[in-house]
């Protein structure tokens, strides 16, 4: 079942922390939540997107 990222970030009480089972059950959702919820996890999701555009480029060129 897929969440959205605004219900998954607004659907918990505190918005950042999940509960013990939903975390062991999809920890790539909770670092994922972790990584967008600050600005670091925000400019490193952009840089990461850069390099993933630039790349798709030079494989179409």
């Amino acid at each position: 079942m897929k969440i959205g990222t605004r219900q998954f970030f607004f659907g918990t009480r505190n918005g950042i922390f999940l509960s013990d089972t939903e975390e062991i059950k999809n920890p790539e959702k909770f670092f994922y939540c972790l990584l967008t919820k600050n600005k670091i996890g925000k400019i490193v999701n952009l840089i990461f997107q850069i390099r993933q555009l630039s790349s798709s480029i030079w494989n179409i060129g």
